[in-house]
């Protein structure tokens, strides 16, 4: 079945008829012609025969209208489509149904375009899809309603795409789920952004992660108060031979 039919005619159709759409057909059909009621009888099968053409006409109330249900039947390149000027369409109940490998397909402008309620609700599954170049579209905002599960699955490449400001944030139970790994991906402007009850989140370990061009980034005052927070402090030989005479002499060494 092909759609040779005048657009008054696709924007006539009703709940009803669209629901009973053979899901191949609907490559067929311009979507974005549709009523919002009309698009809101898509189910996940009909969905994922929908044109990427289509899927980039549509509006943020079209968006919106989906059942929640019928985002499963999103793929990647389909995700990919939507406008970033009307990704918010995708509201956190949406984006809980999208399937995880479909998050390859989110972009840095439709992350960044994102709200701070995508983030609260997204699962680790699907964040550890995301693109590394995507991720630059986070912001200090979003970054900060990670879930720890998240957090933990930070590898050193993600940790290289988020800019000093958009880590200055972090909550120290956050910091206290940050693996080893991504810790020393951190530079001196990320550390030196950071304020006490942030770097006083580091356990010994996490400490001693710390690339040792990056010790740079712990200001005098800020090794002070861990020796007084936690007594002497167990650095490595390399990060010891890093630090300045300022410093040096903040840790009593």
């Amino acid at each position: 079945m092909t759609f040779d039919v005048s657009p008054d005619e696709i924007i006539g159709l009703t709940p009803r008829q669209v629901s009973k759409i053979k899901p191949r057909d609907i490559a067929d059909l311009p979507i974005d012609l549709l009523s919002d009621e009309a698009l809101g009888k898509l189910n996940a099968k009909q969905l994922s025969f929908a044109s990427k053409e289509s899927l980039g006409f549509l509006d943020r109330s079209q968006i919106e209208a989906f059942d929640v249900r019928a985002m499963r039947g999103l793929d990647a390149e389909q995700i990919a489509s939507f406008r970033s000027s009307e990704i918010r369409g995708i509201t956190y109940h949406h984006l809980l149904k999208i399937k995880a490998s479909a998050f390859s397909g989110f972009s840095r402008r439709q992350l960044r375009a994102m709200s701070a309620n995508h983030y609260w609700v997204m699962k680790r599954s699907q964040f550890s899809e995301i693109s590394t170049d995507a991720l630059t579209g986070i912001k200090r905002y979003h970054f900060l309603e990670l879930g720890k599960k998240i957090i933990s699955s930070l590898t050193s490449d993600d940790i290289d795409q988020f800019t000093p400001v958009v880590t200055s944030g972090m909550y120290p139970s956050q910091i206290k789920k940050l693996q080893p790994s991504a810790i020393n991906a951190l530079t001196d402007k990320h550390l030196s952004r950071m304020d006490w009850p942030q770097i006083g989140a580091f356990s010994g370990k996490q400490l001693q992660a710390i690339a040792p061009q990056a010790m740079a980034g712990l200001s005098p005052k800020v090794l002070r108060d861990l020796v007084d927070y936690r007594g002497e402090l167990s650095f490595t030989d390399d990060q010891m031979n890093s630090l300045s005479d300022q410093q040096l002499k903040a840790l009593g060494a």
